[in-house]
């Protein structure tokens, strides 16, 4: 297992990994319209774009692309996607620890996230609490709130 920096060349699989775990993981928690409507807006040229002002990791496994995270605007925790059928063996949590202490490296002394619905009891169960900041997201003419966790690094 390895943990890596992101490249160009490395685009492609990202997207597609994050397109195919939302559509069959995070797509439950959501009206059929959002989920058509975020997966048109992923493209391999917005991943270029935010890997110019962010941090982009991949965790990959006897070369197979698992999970990708990102950290952007300094402290925030941007995404965590894990290959869709490999969602709970752990990877989520080895690429947070990952992200955490890159941060920590960075000098951070806390870091933010906006999760999905189907994230949110994951980042609560490894120490994530709310902030009372409020984010609203319009996705297909349907607006979310979407409330930010922090937790500081120790």
């Amino acid at each position: 297992m390895e943990i890596r920096k992101a490249r160009l060349s490395d685009v492609e699989k990202m997207n597609s990994l994050k397109k195919q775990t939302f559509l069959k993981i995070n797509s439950k928690d959501y009206p059929k319209k959002v989920v058509e409507e975020y997966l048109k807006r992923q493209t391999a040229k917005k991943f270029i774009q935010n890997m110019k002002t962010g941090d982009y990791f991949i965790l990959t496994e006897k070369e197979k692309l698992v999970g990708i995270v990102d950290l952007y605007d300094r402290n925030v925790i941007g995404s965590l996607y894990i290959k869709w059928d490999e969602v709970g063996k752990g990877y989520g949590k080895k690429l947070m620890n990952f992200i955490e202490n890159y941060a920590k490296k960075k000098g951070l002394k806390k870091v933010v996230l906006y999760p999905t619905i189907t994230a949110k009891k994951f980042y609560e169960k490894i120490g994530y609490k709310p902030t009372g900041k409020i984010d609203t997201w319009e996705i297909a003419e349907h607006k979310f709130k979407v409330r930010e966790m922090f937790k500081i690094l120790k």
